[in-house]
């Protein structure tokens, strides 16, 4: 119930340049991962590098450029997907 009652005090609170940026580097972070993901999930066929590259490309401008409109909801929903590949065994 304390994790509860932490997130509705954050999720009150003004929202400051620091938590734009925060907002903004992990918006960047699961920009990639998406961007990488996505042509392949699109396209049946071979994916070309150039192709991959621009999806990269727009996802990273676009989830940062979101980060900083929404930062709250962009670190709520996303945080998990910046995270993808870093920790495992």
């Amino acid at each position: 119930m304390n994790m509860v009652n932490d997130f509705k005090t954050w999720w009150s609170k003004p929202t400051k340049a620091a938590d734009r940026i925060k907002a903004m580097t992990i918006g960047c972070l699961a920009g990639f991962w998406i961007g990488l993901i996505a042509p392949f999930i699109v396209i049946s066929e071979g994916v070309p590098f150039s192709v991959i590259g621009y999806s990269i490309l727009g996802s990273i401008i676009t989830m940062g450029i979101l980060g900083l409109i929404f930062p709250k909801i962009i670190t709520t929903i996303f945080y998990p997907f910046a995270f993808i590949s870093i920790g495992g065994n």
